[in-house]
């Protein structure tokens, strides 16, 4: 047995004192390959490179030529490409990974001595998530349920019965997107801009009627101490998802105020003849607005709730509910 190693260590000195070191250029002059030679023979290590003077691949030769145990390749921009064994014929071997340019695994899984692949592989996309799966011996490909974080969840489309204290009558809406800021548009009014208000002129802050179909009577009109204002309400705004199945939103818009005031009317003989709104031309006015709040979205059921303002100083309760569906 001893008789048997120290020759095999002779040979082996033998054939590294015998070994010449040789590179290889590109017709460019860039260097493509280094290693050694024992005549016409690959043996230990290797490195090649691409015409750049990146690493392209490494590993070594046993004495008959033939790749051994690690070998890595590498993309031009530096990040590993696939990395494997091979065994002492050559062949590939065992486990292999191979990987997308960003350097994030695209595949993994085993191969036989004949380097074709078996069993059961897992790919991944470039960012690293999980792909699907394909078992080489059924050549069957399985992919995974559906992520329960809803991170592939379509865009849908709500419309919503909009509410506040002031405006009691609304709609809304516009889109609540997955991964991108949605639009919406929201219109709210209160019946007493509609139910009020006749041909009987205006009136001012001083409580002075001028125009109307009784302006020949003169101007005995006595102020009821009750105002009523009608709004209307146009506002366009933005949703983004916080995470499902809540979304944020945010808008502007402006308010139309149409202010009334309860109206007694004399006639010329000083009696009373009738009760009326008269519209307040001076306190009328349109203001901005701004709102924000929550949604919340949940199959295809969608709720909402904020706050909105005209003075950054008094704020109003706003609701909404209604229904979405994909888009």
């Amino acid at each position: 047995m001893k008789k048997i190693i120290a020759i095999c260590l002779l040979v082996s000195v033998s054939i590294i004192a015998t070994a010449q070191v040789k590179k290889e250029y590109y017709p460019s002059g860039q260097l493509e390959s280094i290693g050694k030679y024992n005549g016409d023979i690959k043996i230990g290590e290797w490195k090649y490179y691409y015409e750049s003077g990146s690493l392209l691949e490494s590993g070594k030769y046993n004495n008959k030529g033939y790749r051994i145990n690690k070998w890595n390749t590498y993309h031009e921009n530096g990040k590993l490409a696939s990395s494997g064994k091979y065994d002492k014929n050559g062949e590939e071997t065992g486990k292999w990974s191979n990987y997308h340019e960003n350097g994030k695994l695209e595949s993994c899984g085993l191969k036989n001595f004949n380097g074709f692949e078996i069993g059961i592989w897992k790919f991944y996309d470039k960012n690293g998530k999980f792909w699907f799966n394909r078992d080489y011996s059924t050549d069957e490909t399985t992919k995974p349920a559906p992520a329960k974080n809803h991170i592939n969840r379509a865009d849908r489309f709500f419309m919503s019965y909009a509410y506040d204290s002031i405006c009691k009558t609304g709609i809304s809406f516009g889109r609540i997107n997955n991964t991108s800021v949605g639009m919406y548009l929201t219109a709210r009014f209160n019946s007493d801009g509609f139910k009020t208000g006749g041909a009987n002129g205006v009136v001012d802050n001083k409580g002075v009627v001028t125009g109307g179909q009784f302006s020949k009577w003169g101007n005995d009109w006595r102020f009821k101490n009750e105002i009523k204002t009608g709004n209307i309400e146009i506002m366009a705004g933005l949703t983004k998802k916080i995470t499902y199945p809540l979304w944020i939103y945010a808008g502007a818009g402006a308010s139309f105020n149409t202010v009334f005031w309860k109206m007694d009317i004399y006639d010329n003989l000083g009696d009373y003849f009738d009760t009326d709104w008269v519209k307040n031309d001076e306190a009328s006015k349109v203001k901005p607005v701004f709102e924000g709040g929550l949604i919340v979205d949940l199959g295809g059921f969608n709720i909402r709730g904020g706050v909105k303002t005209q003075n950054f100083k008094e704020m109003i309760v706003t609701m909404g509910l209604g229904f979405s569906f994909k888009w």
